[in-house]
């Protein structure tokens, strides 16, 4: 029987707080799946914003047979919504509809894309069964493309999905999210609870034993994650080759506590954390830090659905916008290039700051 040293991070060590599981350099009580990298191609993405039933159905089935992947959203604020945490190669919108209708939809998010997402455009054609040509007009001043009458025909699909305007935009996501570096974490075998050396032991270590590398050079990493394995599974290879020891919590209020103890050489937080979302986290954590700490903790990254990196950028962080009190942020999908930057990025930052005794003590 193993059991953990105080002060040291166990490879392999599964902690539980309050009954959610801490995972340790990737290992948990359950079965999990490590991500190799996939080299499928990326698939093409379609929106389609509609309050008919029956059209969603109608044009996403006519997309789907043209091998787009689809969503679909029954209103302009659902679709608002799904523009802004998504980019797709091409989005159909309606202008007549409940809560938000197309023309607010477009605008709105014409507006937020200009701050938030300069360097692409979203290709989003309007549609109706009895839009004017006055109707028209505005939705080309609101944000729209194009405009296509109902009822929307396979053949009219087809043509917009072979035009040059989705070309253009599907070969830039292309250029932007490589599939040979998108992480796929379906691939590969789970991984055998017996590989936990802490769950033989007999006596579990507590979270304050086990968060502090033993001499690893300041190479400690926290990961916050919106469910376990949903990015330390995929970046564990990464980390492990790079010589970086990590914990992985599931909870906001989990990754903020463990923030508080420590300082670490980086930090990746989701977005969309339980109990406390990444942002607020950042936010409580960067107040009390004000307030108890000297040294500010640096390299915290945030992981979101709405980042996408600026093709212009040699690193993925130096550009675009994202909530105050970040150093950074990386999208979803992870990309194995961007994290290994930032990755070589926060070691750099190590070196600079401080030396590995100071990192581990302050």
């Amino acid at each position: 029987e193993t059991s953990a040293k105080p002060g040291t991070l166990q490879k392999g060590c599964i902690l539980k707080q309050n009954d959610i599981p801490l995972v340790v350099n990737g290992v948990s009580s359950e079965k999990r799946k490590l991500a190799p990298t996939t080299k499928s191609p990326r698939p093409r993405r379609a929106l389609v914003i509609d309050d008919s039933l029956v059209i969603r159905k109608s044009i996403s089935r006519a997309l789907k047979r043209l091998g787009f992947v689809v969503d679909v959203a029954a209103n302009g604020l659902e679709g608002f919504k799904h523009l802004q945490a998504n980019v797709y190669d091409v989005s159909f919108c309606d202008y007549l509809m409940p809560v938000m209708d197309g023309l607010d939809c477009v605008q709105q998010y014409r507006d937020w894309e200009k701050t938030h997402r300069p360097w692409i455009r979203q290709h989003i054609v309007g549609i109706s069964a009895h839009a004017s040509t006055n109707d028209v007009e505005k939705g080309n001043e609101a944000g729209m493309d194009d405009f296509k009458p109902k009822p929307v025909t396979l053949k009219v699909l087809k043509e917009k999905a072979e035009s040059a305007a989705v070309s253009k935009i599907g070969s830039e996501l292309d250029r932007m999210l490589a599939p040979q570096d998108v992480l796929d974490p379906d691939s590969v075998s789970d991984l055998e609870d017996s590989l936990s050396c802490c769950s033989r032991s007999a006596k579990k270590p507590r979270i304050d034993d086990c968060i502090r590398p033993n001499d690893s050079g300041g190479k400690a990493c926290l990961i916050a994650e919106e469910s376990p394995g949903s990015i330390s599974g995929l970046v564990k290879r990464e980390l492990d080759a790079a010589g970086w020891q990590f914990v992985a919590v599931s909870d906001g209020e989990d990754a903020l506590r463990l923030m508080k103890m420590r300082n670490y050489g980086v930090i990746y937080l989701d977005e969309n954390l339980p109990r406390l979302t990444g942002v607020r986290c950042m936010k409580r954590f960067r107040a009390w830090e004000s307030e108890n700490r000297i040294k500010r903790q640096n390299s915290v990254f945030l992981v979101t659905s709405s980042f996408v990196p600026s093709p212009v950028s040699k690193t993925p962080a130096s550009s675009g916008s994202f909530p105050g009190g970040f150093d950074g942020a990386i999208g979803k999908p992870i990309l194995s290039k961007d994290f290994l930057i930032l990755l070589r990025q926060a070691e750099a930052k190590i070196s600079e700051t401080a030396n590995p005794a100071d990192i581990l003590h302050r």
